[in-house]
């Protein structure tokens, strides 16, 4: 995916595709299991709606990559960079992921490719952690802007 000044390459995609699942089997792991996910095989490998589990979660990082594509482009336009607290941030999180490493005894190569799959390096990670950090910077800034009138909105009770 492309857009005028930034991309998400295959790796990326990788990246937020494994990052969306760990983030779901970790928030309902049991829910899922009932819809017929089985963690411990191939994703590919199992049936979900007219795909499969890898389809459904290749859907998903296809869209955040969209959604964090134009907040970057938004946020380049605006003239938004990472900030030293975004770049130390990013450090913490990439210096979390080589303590992880250490802590199983591996090094950081074999860490990446057995956490986010084969061929995916340090650098890729690193890339589309700094490409969602400055989309999230300006999304957040931009949801602070929106006001509701609470006068003009109506609840119904469903």
């Amino acid at each position: 995916l492309k857009t005028d000044n930034f991309q998400v390459d295959n790796a990326m995609l990788t990246y937020y595709l494994k990052t969306r699942y760990y983030n779901v089997i970790g928030q309902d792991n049991q829910y899922l299991t009932m819809l017929g996910l089985d963690t411990t095989k191939s994703l590919k490998s199992q049936s979900y709606g007219d795909g499969t589990w890898f389809d459904y979660f290749l859907s998903q990082a296809t869209q955040q990559a969209k959604e964090t594509l134009l907040c970057a482009e938004k946020a380049k336009a605006d003239g938004y960079e990472l900030t030293e607290e975004d770049i130390k941030a990013i450090d913490d999180t990439m210096a979390g992921f080589a303590a992880e490493a250490e802590s199983y005894k591996i090094d950081e190569a074999t860490y990446y490719n057995s956490v986010f799959g084969q061929g995916i390096k340090k650098e890729d990670v690193r890339r589309a952690v700094e490409l969602s950090q400055l989309a999230t910077n300006y999304y957040d800034d931009y949801m602070d802007t929106l006001v509701y009138d609470d006068a003009k909105l109506r609840f119904t009770q469903v």
